[in-house]
């Protein structure tokens, strides 16, 4: 398990995603965007106006620096946890806070990729849709009413361990289920 990746703080939690293997492709997506253009540089195509390939090479660039930026964007994200709500963190972006009063559904689910299970801890400010007959909920793809970050398989179980889960349940009512503000954690069936 990597460090720092759930980590207790004076006011409450520190939440990571694990990011290492995409900061190697992202680095290696910007040093292609550079490599690239630079290589067309040094070999102008016989025959093709400099315009051309002025623009070939910008747009190369472009492309290049656009999927390094997205993948940045969705993979270094960190949720803080505290007595006043949840604040989600992503580069080039401002955090978006979440007050323990306006959480309507949280907790663990899944999508199924190509390397298997990807669970999320998330929190979401309505109702997410259930999917696999209610054994699972659907992600949505931007955050506008949702937060959430990805959890590698073997870190579920320090997850748990960790008190942030325990912290949460506290603040959405798990003790007191007439609160204002309780919203019971779904998990899903393979968290």
């Amino acid at each position: 398990m990597g460090t720092n990746i759930y980590e207790k703080n004076e006011n409450g939690y520190v939440l990571r995603q694990r990011n290492a293997a995409i900061a190697v492709v992202v680095v290696m997506m910007i040093f292609l965007g550079l490599i690239l253009p630079l290589g067309a540089l040094v070999h102008w195509v016989e025959g093709e106006p400099q315009t051309v390939n002025g623009w070939v090479i910008g747009g190369i660039s472009l492309a290049c620096f656009a999927l390094a930026l997205t993948m940045l964007r969705s993979e270094w994200r960190y949720l803080v946890i505290d007595e006043k709500g949840i604040s989600f963190h992503r580069p080039l972006a401002r955090p978006k806070m979440i007050p323990w009063e306006e959480v309507r559904d949280w907790g663990l689910a899944y999508q199924t990729t190509r390397r298997g299970w990807v669970h999320y801890l998330y929190f979401s400010t309505e109702r997410l849709k259930v999917a696999r007959h209610g054994r699972n909920k659907k992600m949505p793809l931007t955050y506008g009413k949702t937060v959430y970050i990805s959890v590698e398989q073997e870190d579920l179980s320090p997850l748990r361990r960790s008190g942030a889960l325990s912290f949460c349940r506290q603040h959405l009512g798990w003790n007191n289920k007439s609160a204002k503000n309780f919203a019971p954690m779904f998990t899903s069936d393979l968290a």
